[in-house]
């Protein structure tokens, strides 16, 4: 398994056009300019990788959907090696700070996560069911079993039960 040595994070108050966030209002906000430096270590069997995979590094802030980093990570076959990595972003600050009021003191940490990539767990699709739908055209006879149906789903979502 890789290693992580020395991860540490800086953080600094500013006003500017995040990088992460405020997609639809361009222009200056307040934001959080975020450092994350560490030392990416690898040893042993984790060089011993298949043609084609490598390693992701995901940087995520504690308590929120940030994510500043979803890279990957080459590392060649010789030897031990240690990588170092610094990743910056301007976050915009209330994807951070959620609901705090301004004068609580807010903790920020980041979760750093290397990982053998392309992911080797099985995955597969099943079969595709098909849902009816209630058609416009429903004659007029039919419209009891169509009302019944209809109120039977109704209640299925308002109790959250399944079919």
């Amino acid at each position: 398994m890789p290693g992580i040595r020395n991860p540490r994070l800086t953080v600094t108050e500013t006003v500017a056009e995040p990088d992460i966030g405020n997609l639809t209002t361009p222009g200056s906000v307040p934001c959080l300019a975020m450092t994350v430096t560490y030392e990416a270590m690898f040893k042993g069997m984790e060089l011993d990788l298949p043609p084609g995979y490598g390693f992701r590094e995901r940087i995520s802030v504690d308590g929120s959907f940030v994510q500043l980093s979803f890279e990957m990570i080459s590392v060649s076959p010789d030897g031990p090696q240690v990588v170092p990595r610094e990743v910056s972003a301007l976050v915009d600050k209330s994807l951070v700070i959620g609901n705090a009021g301004p004068l609580e003191t807010i903790p920020i940490q980041c979760t750093i996560t290397l990982a053998a990539e392309p992911d080797t767990r099985a995955s597969a699709e099943t079969n595709v069911v098909e849902l009816p739908g209630i058609p416009v055209d429903t004659p007029v006879g039919e419209a009891p079993t169509v009302l019944q149906r209809v109120l039977t789903w109704i209640e299925r979502l308002i109790t959250q039960r399944e079919p």
